[in-house]
């Protein structure tokens, strides 16, 4: 598995138009999974995860890891995302109907990360209770589960260079980790002008 992959295939960006393929891709960058865990994990119709995982394999970004056979003689297929991580290449939107699918995927996944957020706070608070006093992890600061933050960073360009490389080795040095708690980043750096907001960079956690 590669650690990143860049998408310059107008096709494989029409293929992750579709926002089950998106979710499907992300889990199969964490590990190996058949369209029947897939279907599980998310909810829905086996067949459904299991075109959606075909047309990833048909553009080429997932790949059939391994088989296994059952006790009842059934070929299970696992499937796994070519990179742990992947991004789009800028020329893509010069490409005809390149903008056009790029700008409506990135919604749709932003929309993704919001829904993520409140529905991960929602559920630590409801852990911790009013009196935070229900198990689970700990923040050691306020003594509850809750741990997320957005954060607006306004750096200049060498500044910017050495916020992404320690943010990079910090990601690096825990993307192996196989605990319980999770954290989930968005940044996107972008130059300031005078009366708008500044870059940002948010982070998540939840059990």
């Amino acid at each position: 598995m590669l650690e990143s992959y860049t998408i310059r295939d107008i096709r494989q960006l029409k293929a992750l138009s579709h926002t089950v393929r998106v979710r499907i891709l992300a889990a199969l960058a964490e590990k190996p999974m058949t369209a029947k865990q897939l279907a599980d994990l998310f909810g829905e119709e086996p067949a459904k995860t299991s075109y959606h995982v075909k047309q990833l394999l048909k553009v080429g970004l997932v790949e059939l890891k391994f088989t296994r056979e059952t006790q009842n003689g059934i070929v299970e297929k696992y499937y796994q995302a070519i990179a742990r991580e992947f991004q789009t290449d800028p020329l893509l939107t010069t490409q005809p109907g390149g903008r056009s699918r790029l700008e409506p995927a990135l919604v749709r996944e932003l929309n993704q990360v919001q829904s993520d957020f409140l529905r991960a706070y929602r559920a630590d608070r409801e852990q911790v209770g009013a009196d935070g006093q229900a198990g689970g992890p700990q923040d050691p600061a306020d003594g509850s589960a809750v741990h997320h933050g957005l954060h607006r960073l306004r750096l200049n360009a060498g500044q910017r260079e050495a916020f992404l490389r320690e943010l990079r080795d910090l990601i690096a040095r825990y993307e192996d980790a196989e605990g319980d708690y999770a954290f989930h980043f968005l940044a996107y750096p972008h130059p300031h002008q005078a009366g708008a907001p500044g870059p940002v960079t948010s982070a998540r956690g939840h059990t």
